[in-house]
Formats: structure tokens, sequence, C-alpha cells
């Protein structure tokens, strides 16, 4: 809320507890714009399917939030400093680069789709998220100013002067949307354009247009398409009350401040780093108030630090079944310690906490670190913000515990817009929702598995689930092999949970055959394996269907094409072929049976019908499956 300043000292400080801010309506998709790199130049193509992960991700996050076609927009951005090689795509060369690059296509894309229509912009990497210019570029400016974070320039348009001259505002915009004191009075609530299209600086009113930014990055495209699985798993399963999906609230401050302190929120961090441990102190108020239990560390050290404890006793070295976190002075730093359960949140309130945090080759950060070890959706800064610039943590905390989604929430909690702060995770991650059915978690679905020869040494084995809203699933995976049936080796997944996993067998005999079989397990417990599964080295067993182009399953031609598809497979013996296709929802939209006998085939499959964008191609011959991923341009 804004602040209001008080003309008698007789005030009763509402409890943050009673209060609640309005209502979150819920959020249309159509109001949301997807931005990608689609320059030739920037696009890495990671898992070789011919479709570059930025262009990827955005597709695979349009059809899991029915994101209009219409809301997709592919940039050429190509003038950054150090390329693709570490993930060091972060800075935009140049001002007018910036300008001619970035902001006018944006705003294009805008100004077509009607700015009124348009709430949310979800950035997905590769893209640069600050600007490296030259203080040549314009006397209103500075090397300090380097630092400053593009998203919040897409978001603020009139904050930073034009592309002759560009002019920012001492230490960042006054931010609108920035909610001071949450739970003491009456609370800011929903975005919309009418009440929030104004910023002030200096006594002068600036009327603007204001977008929500946040973004979308990962150390791959497997971990970026999996902050999308984690966040529908959390929207539908989280759940405060006993029994059903959830995890522990950490709150780590200086002090461990007593309880009466908290009827004194909100304090002002300007005034200093008490100010600032008081207020993350207010996150256990809002942890408690949720039915969330808490760890609190209070000692002056941090989470894992060393030789600390929480406040109820027990040691602090580590941060089990975390799933938000409220906190500080992680510096320079992320000790893995932490154990993030899928649909997590996370804020370490310092100087750095989102710098590089996808560059592999410099330094490091805690939502870096915290990313790459299973954190869902978190906030911080791309630079100094100082104490009073930094988003909040509590103030994020409170708006999801009520309801609000994650960009929303953000927004609410910064401080300074046209600064330095930085979000990332799905914009529309909602797992505190008001109304939503309390759902519990009680199985595994089966998943699709595919077994790919690579050659007579190497076979590729591949789980997948399909998560959907309705139909979420992340999983830890096994798989047991040999011989026989008894198996003797085992390979374990990745340590976090994927709605996909691959194996690779190396050091294979072509000439004998070989069982394997998956296991699952959810993040509560369920647990799912396959049959026993069966292939021989050379490719030649893998049930009816044998590749005539190795190493694929089978030969798809052209891939991606606008709906015409040219398909040859080889048939071991005579037997059914069934063709299947599915849209990214899991849904069915193409299938056809035949029978043949023994030889080779080549058909036409015509697909133009369908809407353009990433599909499944599945054929099935004698109960065995294999997969191929197809694109319609």
């Amino acid at each position: 809320m804004k602040k209001y300043y008080l003309f008698t000292l007789a005030v009763v400080i509402i409890n943050a507890a009673a209060a609640q801010p309005p209502d979150f309506s819920g959020t249309n998709p159509g109001r949301l714009l997807i931005v990608y790199n689609d320059s030739p130049t920037m696009n890495p193509d990671a898992d070789g399917d011919g479709v570059p992960d930025s262009k990827e991700i955005a597709q695979y996050y349009q059809l899991k939030r029915n994101i209009p076609d219409s809301n997709m927009l592919g940039l050429k951005v190509i003038s950054t400093f150090g390329g693709i090689a570490c993930g060091n795509y972060d800075k935009m060369a140049g001002w007018a680069n910036f300008w001619d690059e970035m902001y006018m296509p944006i705003m294009s894309k805008i100004n077509r789709l009607g700015s009124a229509n348009i709430d949310y912009i979800l950035m997905i990497d590769p893209l640069p998220y600050s600007v490296s210019f030259d203080p040549s570029e314009s006397p209103y400016i500075n090397i300090g100013d380097n630092g400053r974070s593009i998203d919040q320039f897409i978001g603020f348009q009139k904050s930073f002067g034009t592309k002759a001259l560009p002019r920012f505002f001492y230490y960042g915009s006054t931010n609108p949307l920035f909610e001071s004191s949450p739970g003491v009075g009456t609370d800011l609530g929903q975005f919309n354009h009418t009440t929030f299209n104004f910023y002030y600086e200096n006594s002068t009113t600036y009327t603007d247009t204001i977008f929500l930014v946040d973004r979308l990055t990962a150390p791959t495209p497997q971990m970026a398409k999996n902050l999308i699985d984690m966040a529908m798993y959390g929207d539908k399963y989280i759940n405060p009350a006993t029994g059903y999906y959830n995890g522990l609230a950490y709150q780590d401050t200086r002090v461990q401040w007593p309880d009466d302190s908290l009827s004194h929120y909100p304090w002002d961090p300007a005034k200093g780093y008490n100010q600032v441990d008081l207020d993350i102190n207010q996150s256990r108020l809002f942890f408690q108030s949720a039915g969330l239990n808490v760890k609190w560390e209070a000692s002056g050290n941090v989470i894992g630090g060393g030789g600390v404890s929480y406040t109820d006793g027990t040691s602090a070295d580590s941060a089990q079944d975390a799933l938000l976190y409220s906190g500080w002075y992680n510096f320079n730093q992320y000790l893995n310690v932490w154990k993030w359960k899928p649909g997590s949140i996370g804020v370490d309130y310092n100087s750095n906490s989102a710098v590089n945090i996808n560059n592999a080759c410099y330094g490091n950060s805690f939502l870096r670190g915290a990313f790459l070890h299973g954190l869902t959706a978190g906030m911080g800064v791309i630079a100094e913000p100082y104490t009073f610039a930094h988003p909040r943590p509590e103030i994020l905390m409170y708006y999801m515990l009520h309801g609000y989604n994650f960009i929303e929430s953000f927004w609410h909690s910064n401080p300074k817009a046209s600064f330095v702060s930085f979000a990332n995770g799905d914009p529309l991650y909602n797992p505190f929702k008001k109304g939503k059915t309390a759902v519990m978690d009680n199985s595994v679905e089966p998943s699709t598995i595919t077994t790919i020869y690579n050659n007579d040494s190497t076979t590729t084995i591949n789980i997948e689930f399909n998560p959907t809203e309705t139909n979420p699933e992340v999983v830890k995976a096994y798989l047991s092999w040999g011989t026989s049936t008894a198996y003797g080796n085992k390979i374990n997944s990745d340590t976090l949970f994927y709605a996909r996993h691959t194996f690779v067998l190396t050091g294979l005999n072509k000439t004998n055959l070989y069982h394997y079989q998956i296991c699952v397990i959810d993040p509560v417990g369920n647990t799912w394996c396959s049959a026993d599964q069966v292939f021989a080295a050379d490719g030649s067993v893998m049930t009816g269907v044998k590749p005539t182009n190795q190493p694929d399953q089978f030969t798809i031609y052209p891939n991606p094409s606008t709906g015409y598809f040219n398909l040859s497979y080889e048939l071991k013996n005579n037997s059914e072929v069934q063709l299947d296709v599915l849209n990214m929802l899991g849904e069915n939209v193409y299938h056809t049976v035949s029978t043949g006998s023994k030889g080779n085939y080549t058909n036409t499959l015509v697909l133009d019908f369908l809407a353009k964008g990433i599909y499944l191609l599945k054929i099935t011959s004698n109960n065995n499956v294999l997969n191929k991923r197809i694109e319609i341009r």
C-alpha cells in the first residue's frame, strides 16, 4: 500500500495475520506475450531435435499454458557479449542495439495486439538481461548504469529516454505496484492498466502503460522445461493441510527477534541492516498464518554455514523438504545444503542474488545454484541494489500465500522499477490459489518409453511423461539392465525430479539380447515400474519395426514441414502398424491402423489440417512403441 504519514502516535497497527489483499481473480492466458530468441547465431539446439532451444521452450510453455499463437514473438538478437558458450549472453552490446533488436520489436508487437490487451511478458533465454554501453552514448548515464535490467526497461517504457538519448532515473523509478506494508491497512490488488498506469519521480507524474515482465531461464533446456513442469505440479498438489503435498518454510535472519517486533511492521530497509532483518522476520508470521511449519535460522550465519542451529534446536547444516525460503545473506555463494521440493520458491536478499544466473564460466550466485539444484521460482538482482531496492522476500511470500501468481507477487514486492530486479520462473505459477480443489497425489501414471539404437555398442532409452495442468508429473528414475531378467546393472537418473529422463547404455555386445526395467518415484513417494523390456544391441530386436536409416528408429522427412511428411520403416515380420499423432497436451489428434507383411515401407503422412506446433508421432507394432518428435510450420 502507499505510505501515509501518521498525524498521531495513538495508532493501532493491524496484525498482518488478520489482513487480506483483494482477491486475485485469475489470469487470462491471452494477456501474456511470450518473447524468445529466433536469431540463427544465438540458437543452440542442445537436444538435436531440429528446433532451436529458445523457440522449443517458448512453444512448450505456449502449449502447457494455452497461450494463443498470436502472442508469440521471435526476436533476432545478435548483439551480445560472449555468445552462448558459457551461457554468457547476459549483456546486450550497446544501447542502440537494445533499442533496435529488443525494445522496438516488442513494443511493435504489443501495439499490434493492443497495449491494453497485454499484462505480462515472459522472456525466454537465450536473451540478454542487461545492457552494456559506453557513457559517450548519453551525457545522462554513466558506467554504473550498465547493470540495469532489460526486463525492467521493457516493463516501464518511459523510464529510460529514447534511442538517441538514454536517460535513467537515479537508482530506478518508483514502482506503483510496490506494496510497502502488506497486511497493514488496505493492500494493493491485482494488476490492471487502469489502476497501475503511471509512476512518479521528482514530483512529476508520467503516464505510462506498464507491463509485468518475468523470465524463464535455466542452465539447460531440460531444466527450463522442468520449471514449467514443476510449477504445474505445485499448482495442482500443494496444500498446507496435513496429508497433502507440502514442505517446510525456511526463514534466515541475523537476530532472533521477539514476537512483539512483528507488530511494528513494516520497517525501512534504507535505514540499515537491522531493518532488513526485521522485514525478513515478518515472513515467519506469513508462513505460520498459512499453516506451514517454519524452520528459523537466526544466528547471524546462514543456513548451511556450519555449527549453527534452527531456533527449535535442530542443526541448520541442511535444509530438507524446502518449499519456501525467505532470508539472507549468501553473497557470491550457494551452499549446496538445500533439498528443494518441486514447486519451491526462494529468495535470498543479497547484492548479487541473481548475477550470472545462466553463466557457467564466471562466478556464482544464490539463484544460479538454487535453480541448478531444483528451485522452481525465485527473484533477486543482477547488480548492486542497495538495501532499499532489492525485492522484498516477505512481500513476495505474502502475495503468493494469499493466492496471487508469481509474476504479480514479484512486482508487488519490487520497490524500484527500471533498476536491477529480476524474476525467474513460470509467471502464472499459483500454488496457493484461493478456491482451488484440494487434491492428493495418489499414483504415478504410466509413461512413454522409447528405445533408440545408436550403434552396435550404444543404445539410448528415454522415459517421458507428458505433464499437463490436469495431469502434472515429475519423477526421479532408475534403470536396471542386463542380459537376463536378473539385470545386475543399475543406472540412477538425475537427482532432481523431471518429467523426462534419458539413460545411455554403452559397451554393449551386438550379438546379445538385453533386458531392462525402468522404475520411478514421484515427490510424495508413489512408485511405478515398467514391464521387462527387451532389445538387441544391433537394433534388430525392438519389436516388429526396424529402422531404415540408423540411428533413428524410423525415418520421417522433411521435419519440420508444412504438414506433409514421408515416413519410411521396415517390418521384420507380418504385423499390424498403428500410427498416432499426439499434441503437447497428450491429446490424440490423428490415428490410423494398417496391416503389413515383411518388407520396407514408405508412406506419405498428411497432417496439414493440424495447427502449427510440436507433436509426438507414435508408431506401434507388435505391442512395441517408437516415438518421434515432429514440427508443423
